[in-house]
This record gives C-alpha cells, sequence and structure tokens, in this order.
C-alpha cells in the first residue's frame, strides 16, 4: 500500500511540474532571449547604432519605443516630431515661439516629457503638399500668385538653408503608461499634429544630432 501511495505521489509531482512548465514555459523563453520589454521582440544594436550615442540604450520596441537599461533605471522613450503645416515660410520665428510656448506648457503639466529642437537640412515635403491643395483651390489670380511665391521660397530655402526641426521626447518607466500618454497628448493637442519616429536609422539620427 505504502508503494502504491508512493507511485501515486510521484505521478502527481511528474504531472505538476509538467504543467507548470506548460504555463511559464513562454516567460521562461521570453527571459532567457533577453527580452527587456515584456514579450516585445528587441532590435539588435551593433556598433554604428544608436548604442554608439546613449550607451544607456539596449534596444526598441516595436521600431519605435527607445528600450533603456537597467544601469539607467529602465523604462522606455519615443520621439514625436512636431508636424507644422499651418505655415508657408517654415523659417518664419513666429512658429518657433508658438511651437516653444506650448512646449512649456507641456513640459510644466505632463511628466516625463522634454522638448528637443536641433537645426537639420530642411525637408519642407509635408509644406510643399499643403501649398500644392491650396494652390489647387486658389479662388483669384491674386491667391495664386502668392502661393505660388511661398512656394519657390520653399524651393529655394531647400537648396541653401537648413530648418529647425522639433520633437517632444516623452517617457515612462512602463510600456503601456507611455503609450497612454502619448494618446493623452494628441487629445490635448490640436494645434501641433506630430508623427511618431520609427525605425532605428531615424532614430540613430536624433541621437547623433543631440550629442553633436
Amino acid at each position: 500500500m505504502g508503494h502504491i501511495l508512493l507511485i501515486v505521489g510521484i505521478i502527481g509531482a511528474i504531472l505538476t511540474i509538467g504543467l507548470l512548465a506548460l504555463l511559464f514555459l513562454p516567460e521562461l523563453k521570453s527571459l532567457g532571449s533577453g527580452n527587456a520589454s515584456g514579450g516585445l521582440s528587441l532590435a539588435s544594436l551593433g556598433k554604428g547604432s544608436l548604442d554608439e550615442y546613449n550607451p544607456l540604450i539596449i534596444g526598441i520596441a516595436e521600431d519605435t519605443y527607445v528600450i533603456l537599461s537597467p544601469k539607467a533605471g529602465g523604462g522606455y522613450y519615443t520621439y514625436l516630431k512636431i508636424e507644422a503645416v499651418d505655415l508657408f515660410d517654415i523659417s518664419d520665428e513666429n512658429l518657433e515661439r508658438r511651437i516653444r510656448g506650448f512646449a512649456k506648457f507641456l513640459e510644466a503639466n505632463v511628466k516625463g516629457i522634454q522638448f528637443v529642437s536641433f537645426a537639420t537640412k530642411i525637408d519642407s515635403s509635408l509644406q510643399k503638399e499643403h501649398l500644392s491643395r491650396r494652390i489647387a483651390k486658389a479662388k483669384t489670380e491674386k491667391q495664386l500668385q502668392l502661393l505660388e511665391i511661398e512656394m519657390q521660397k520653399i524651393y529655394e530655402a531647400e537648396l541653401t538653408d537648413q530648418q529647425k526641426v522639433f520633437y517632444f521626447k516623452i517617457f515612462d518607466r512602463k510600456l503601456g503608461s507611455l503609450k497612454k500618454r502619448i494618446m493623452l497628448l494628441g487629445a490635448i493637442n490640436n494645434d501641433f499634429p506630430y508623427e511618431q519616429i520609427k525605425g532605428m536609422d531615424e532614430i540613430a539620427e536624433i541621437e547623433k544630432k543631440l550629442v553633436e
């Protein structure tokens, strides 16, 4: 009788271990692969990539969320490029003043947000697209002439000038909370649409500019 109970106990223990393995094996695999993003795949960081400009970066989640090393306390951040499509002249000082005023408000009222700007080669594709729509809808010859002059300014600026670009850098310890924070920003921001930066190369270019 004792032998039977012992065998039953051993079988029960084996079944229990097997059940636990089935339940937790995906989690163990995730941990064993060094995944710091709760099941999200990480992009490898080789020489000349993100870690060249910021050694505290260990990977990217979903091709857009930068993952920080535990040495930095962990967490995630992403860049949102502010798209100022409502003005014609991309060097307009009033535009920068308006953006900086809005950024100052956000930094004072939204935790984990930082305003970033630097000069770069002009990319006026959005401005040209916006102007092209306005040219197509011009109602008078005078309106058309003024819009065409503005378009010519943009083409000339592309050849000779640089422009300032503006970003919000948003951080949170948890990825889910960061996503909610981005949604909140979209809900309170009507003046400046933004584009969330994706891809290691684009993110690396921003990191490079910030350390130059």
